[in-house]
């Protein structure tokens, strides 16, 4: 039994040179298996799966990295909340561009790296 199966979309995966329609099963938070859509073993893991998702006319990414980020909406005119700005669109790390300086950072790390979904990392400002 897996906890996720994400059908029908088209996944899209560089490293490995993969650009197909593949069902995707996620048992414990990692890949377990990419199956042919029309496949037995892929309706056999669609039906015993936790959650299923229909990813039709959808492509299907590792997490994105966004490396230029503004997120400490409580002290930045220009900071977005990080999870439903990021998350939603499939970027799962991000990169700071130095919201918080040596003064604010306890402040950022505490409110929003260490309760954020998203993997956040953080460049300092000097001013």
């Amino acid at each position: 039994m897996s906890d996720l199966v994400i059908r029908n979309g088209t996944v899209l995966d560089p490293v490995v040179g993969l650009h197909a329609p593949r069902d995707v099963v996620v048992q414990n938070g990692h890949i377990a298996a990419l199956l042919e859509p029309a496949s037995a073993e892929a309706a056999t893991a669609a039906t015993t799966a936790t959650e299923v998702v229909d990813a039709a006319g959808l492509l299907v990414v590792p997490g994105m990295i966004d490396v230029h980020v503004h997120i400490f909406s409580s002290f930045s005119h220009y900071g977005v909340d990080v999870d439903p700005s990021c998350l939603a669109r499939g970027v799962t790390t991000v990169l700071d561009a130095g919201s918080a300086g040596a003064q604010t950072y306890p402040a950022f790390k505490r409110y929003v790296i260490d309760v954020s979904d998203t993997r956040v990392f953080a460049l300092l400002n000097i001013s």
